[in-house]
């Protein structure tokens, strides 16, 4: 525990003393560790912009329906973006369970409410948001989700991303290595079938 205590107070110290340390031992892996860095500290630069996005579009639109709860719904579903697309399908369930204990037309607003949200949420508001952030294809982030939960549970689904993130970008920085690698492990299978 006090050792958790003391590297987030020199947090700053520890990177700069690694960072001179890799410098030194490898130039490349140093570069390396510079783009993960960027693309990391980028996609939490979009997740926060989108919390916020997040709070302020569901407080506001829960309460214009007449929500009761619109308060706690928006802190909700700002809290559960952390979980790309499945964190919001779970604030619009307890929003729709709390709306249809209130009353069927609350419901029926609430329903339309989020599929509206969502489409707007997932067609103009996230791609803004990350597209500028992160190049990462929707389908990897699924997947990473889904294999992160089925690993390491809950804390899987909540560092899915971010080592996705850290994994695409080891491929783009080492693609012509991998690349290289491949054509030498083909050349050596061609001359040991031609001797």
């Amino acid at each position: 525990r006090d050792t958790s205590i003391y590297f987030l107070v020199d947090m700053d110290k520890i990177r700069f003393k690694l960072k001179k340390w890799v410098k030194r031992k490898n130039k490349r892996t140093f570069n390396f560790l510079k783009r993960i860095d960027y693309e990391v500290s980028r996609y939490f630069v979009g997740l926060e912009k989108y919390i916020i996005i997040q709070f302020i579009e569901y407080t506001v639109i829960f309460f214009i329906i007449g929500h009761p709860y619109y308060l706690l719904l928006g802190v909700l579903c700002s809290f559960t973006t952390i979980i790309p697309y499945f964190g919001g399908i779970a604030t619009n369930i307890v929003a729709s369970i709390t709306a249809f204990i209130v009353s069927p037309a609350l419901f029926v607003r609430t329903v339309i409410t989020f599929f509206l949200l969502s489409s707007l949420d997932s067609y103009v508001i996230n791609p803004h948001v990350y597209g500028k952030t992160n190049s990462i294809h929707p389908l990897i982030t699924i997947f990473a989700l889904f294999a992160g939960g089925i690993i390491f549970g809950l804390m899987g689904v909540l560092i899915s991303f971010p080592l996705a993130i850290f994994v695409v970008t080891l491929l783009k920085f080492y693609k012509d290595d991998i690349s290289e690698g491949l054509d030498k492990i083909k050349e050596g299978k061609k001359s040991e079938k031609s001797a």
